[in-house]
């Protein structure tokens, strides 16, 4: 005899199929992880396109600019601290020709005066800060406008120069000295009536500006404000073929680029010949007590 199947079984059978096959695949793809989404190939290609950020060699770099301002008197230094590749520390800062504390220095202490002379609406230091703060969140030295960065109307160039040429030089450390500024004078007066005095600013540690003068023993001008105005006469008297002042400036001269305190004597100064001995004298006792 011929079996019938009960009505409806058919669609139980193939309804219980579907539900197996559904299974079996979800198992299976279970263990697969989920995928993201694909990158819209425009945000792709703009990643792509994007400049890595430069690294450097970790440590401590400097530069400063090759002689001071004929108009200002100043001129600009910077210093870089790098770790992990980045620029993590700056300062820029300046030294003027006739010694003195430095620009940061002077400006914090009410001493600089920009913004009380002119229509400036933050102080030098406040600007120099503002700059460097721009230098280290983008970690570019390349020239901007002061307009780029809040605040600024001073001349930013400088510390973007500086900080490429401190990185194309590499790491070179602080110097000897610690930071600040230091004077001496002899105990007496020479026997022609002069005694010398010296004013030595020092910025990372290396010497950036120094001030070589004598006091008359009878008061009044100084021998270089004196030599400078035609007044000292050493000049044409003798066997001198610079003046006085021009003499001391490439006793100074020699002192920054050498930054040697025992080297300081006539032969070593190209163009002097005045005695340098009282200039030893005093920029070695102003300096007695800044070894780091």
């Amino acid at each position: 005899m011929m079996q019938t199947r009960p009505k409806g079984t058919a669609g139980i059978i193939g309804t219980a199929l579907l539900v197996l096959t559904i299974f079996v695949l979800a198992g299976c793809g279970g263990d697969r992880p989920a995928q993201a989404p694909a990158q819209p190939a425009a945000e792709a290609a703009a990643e792509a396109a994007e400049p890595a950020m430069p690294e450097y060699a970790d440590g401590i770099y400097f530069a400063q600019e090759a002689d001071f301002s004929e108009r200002s008197g100043w001129k600009y230094m910077v210093t870089l601290v790098v770790e992990g590749g980045r620029i993590v520390d700056a300062e820029w800062n300046g030294a003027h020709r006739g010694s003195g504390t430095d620009k940061l220095t002077r400006d914090r202490d009410g001493e600089y005066g920009m913004k009380e002379n002119s229509s400036a609406q933050w102080h030098w230091y406040e600007q120099a800060e503002a700059t460097v703060a721009y230098l280290l969140e983008t970690q570019d030295t390349s020239l901007v406008s002061a307009d780029a960065i809040s605040g600024a109307t001073i001349t930013v160039d400088p510390l973007f120069t500086l900080a490429e040429k401190a990185l194309a030089q590499g790491p070179s450390g602080y110097g000897p000295w610690r930071d600040g500024y230091y004077t001496a004078g002899l105990d007496r007066y020479s026997a022609t009536g002069w005694k010398d005095t010296v004013g030595v600013t020092v910025v990372a540690g290396r010497i950036v500006a120094v001030n070589w003068d004598a006091l008359a023993e009878e008061g009044g001008t100084n021998k270089k404000q004196l030599s400078m105005d035609g007044e000292y006469g050493m000049y044409g008297d003798g066997p001198a073929q610079w003046p006085w002042w021009e003499q001391a400036q490439a006793a100074e001269r020699h002192l920054l680029e050498t930054q040697d305190l025992d080297n300081l004597v006539t032969d070593a100064v190209s163009g002097a010949t005045i005695r340098l001995g009282g200039f030893e004298s005093v920029v070695k006792a102003a300096l007695a007590d800044a070894r780091r």
